[in-house]
């Protein structure tokens, strides 16, 4: 959809939220904070710098073992602090001033990256590199089930 200068400015703003919420999680994310302290000092991070709306949740634990959540919105506390091996699964979602929405999923590691989820970065950077070669301006989307119907 086209979009007037107004409107391109407002979507830049909610963007520049994320990377700035990024650089505020990654000094936040160590041994020994409990992930709802993570999530306090992101909205805090987002809410100063004009956010009007956060909805947050994180997830994590070693990889193998039991997944913890905890979620910006309700009453749920995890008591179980970050630990040197976890993996943080982080989804921000949030809107700046006008309402315009975006969104962020990112993982972190505490320590070294897991095999599995390197190998699954790498798969994902080709697909991402495939989706790109094939994009083309004006193209409708179509997908392999509808070519098969000829839709």
């Amino acid at each position: 959809m086209v979009k007037s200068e107004e409107e391109i400015k407002l979507h830049r703003e909610a963007a520049y939220l994320h990377e700035m919420s990024l650089e505020v999680t990654k000094k936040a994310i160590r041994p020994g904070r409990n992930a709802r302290d993570v999530i306090e000092e992101i909205r805090h991070a987002q809410v100063m710098a004009g956010s009007e709306e956060q909805q947050i949740a994180m997830s994590f634990g070693q990889p193998g073992s039991v997944t913890y959540r905890q979620h910006s919105i309700g009453n749920t506390f995890v008591r179980r602090s970050l630990k040197d091996g976890d993996v943080i699964n982080l989804l921000i979602e949030s809107s700046a001033a006008g309402g315009y929405w975006y969104d962020m999923r990112r993982f972190f590691c505490i320590g070294p990256v897991p095999e599995e989820l390197q190998e699954a970065y790498e798969i994902n950077i080709e697909s991402r590199a495939i989706m790109a070669k094939n994009l083309k301006p004006g193209l409708v989307p179509v997908w392999p089930w509808m070519r098969a119907m000829n839709f």
